[in-house]
């Protein structure tokens, strides 16, 4: 039964019961079928959750992972039967596809974590250099954001500063100063 407030709103308790037991459905439902590239992605440090998928797939906000230690403990505890089953294994690879030194590709997928072209047999040495290459060129968008910020901010000072100019002259009924003409 749904607790109500006097108000005749549901509680927020009742609320997050029924968001947690959506999660756990989903959870359980996506371990039994298999799917686990649907639910998160394994990588060097095991198989994590993929939080914001979650919280959309259950219909709830993702800040439900920050604000409710219950969220964290089960989706920790679905991590860590995953981690253990994929560990005990047989062939010692991920229920995604992954093996456990982050090599693999996911289930369904040709590209290993997504990167066209690259080998499927775990070439980590080739997915480092792709990923440096995309980390150097995120640096230099970055650096280019900055430097166009620092601009903007400069020529927004310039126009705060003719608008005052303009705003001081014009009533006066001076003549307005031209550019670059003597």
């Amino acid at each position: 039964m749904t607790a109500l407030h006097p108000t005749g709103a549901t509680s927020k308790r009742a609320q997050s019961e029924r968001n947690l037991d959506a999660l756990v459905a989903w959870l359980s439902k996506a371990e039994a079928s298999g799917s686990m590239a649907d639910v998160g992605a394994a990588g060097p440090d095991g198989f994590k959750v993929n939080r914001t998928h979650a919280a959309k797939a259950c219909g709830f906000a993702r800040s439900a992972f920050s604000t409710n230690p219950a969220f964290v403990a089960a989706v920790s505890a679905f991590e860590e039967r995953q981690n253990t089953r994929c560990k005990s294994s047989s062939h010692g690879a991920f229920s995604n596809g992954m093996d456990e030194d982050g090599g693999g590709t996911l289930l369904g997928d040709d590209t290993a974590h997504g990167y066209p072209g690259m080998a499927s047999s775990g070439d980590n040495a080739q997915m480092r250099k792709a990923l440096d290459a995309k980390d150097k060129e995120i640096s230099n968008l970055r650096r280019r954001l900055h430097a166009k910020s620092v601009e903007t901010e400069h020529l927004r000072d310039e126009l705060r500063k003719t608008r005052s100019f303009l705003d001081t002259v014009l009533p006066t009924g001076l003549p307005f100063p031209r550019r670059g003409k003597p």
